[in-house]
């Protein structure tokens, strides 16, 4: 009864470690969509700023704004990769965590630090992961607040231009 007693606790330090694994993967996967979603952008953007037939045809204000929208779906890209790059480093200290805790059971082995400093580091980068989707939800923030800007801009101006001509 005690060996029962013995695995049934092994396996709860080794279910541990895998809800943190499936947590990671859940924020791998969105933040691949995230990934995807800026780089269609920054594409759409420099589609259009390559085009001098189109590009001519806006204004100088509408030509800054396609500047920095760029600049943002670019940097919002950097930060997403390298958030990507952080969660799987993370997912690999989860399962390095998960795989330590049994091998240290099985080998009796007194090096239980290692587990800790595994799932420790694992959560540390996964930390460092969340300052990244902070940063670059405050980019995507400003860059749509930018542009929202600029149309109620355009929408005022078009307004101020009917008034005049009735």
């Amino acid at each position: 009864m005690q060996e029962l007693s013995t695995v049934l606790t092994v396996l709860s330090a080794m279910i541990t470690p895998a809800v943190l694994i499936l947590a990671s993967g859940s924020l791998l996967l969105t933040t691949s969509q995230r990934l995807n979603r800026a780089i269609d952008r920054a594409r759409s953007i420099s589609d259009i700023m390559i085009n001098p037939k189109v590009m001519d045809t806006y204004s100088e204000e509408r030509r800054e704004l396609l500047s920095r929208q760029i600049v943002s779906a670019t940097r919002r890209a950097w930060l997403l990769q390298r958030a990507i790059s952080a969660i799987c480093f993370a997912l690999a200290m989860f399962v390095a965590t998960s795989m330590s805790i049994g091998i240290i059971e099985l080998t009796h082995s007194n090096y239980i630090w290692i587990p800790a400093a595994l799932g420790m580091t694992g959560i540390g980068i996964l930390f460092y992961s969340t300052i990244l989707f902070i940063l670059e939800t405050r980019i995507a923030y400003h860059s749509v607040q930018r542009e929202m800007n600029f149309i109620q801009r355009q929408r005022s101006e078009v307004a101020d231009i009917s008034i005049i001509d009735e």
